[in-house]
């Protein structure tokens, strides 16, 4: 599955199982060479944290 296109969605895994988030690895965050890159990728990252937490809060 690729990570970019799927990105920040809720894959359903099957019946009984909860969904999986999609999103990068942290490690990829520290190894991007571009600082600009670097902090667009960290606040996207934090994006799929937030979704990540409003689905285990619901």
């Amino acid at each position: 599955m690729p990570v970019g296109s799927n990105r920040g969605r809720l894959i359903e895994r099957g019946e009984g199982k909860a969904p999986a988030l999609v999103t990068v690895h942290p490690s990829y965050l520290l190894r991007l060479p571009d600082e600009a890159a670097k902090a667009a990728e960290y606040e996207k990252f934090v994006g799929d944290l937030r979704l990540s937490r409003a689905f285990f809060e619901a």
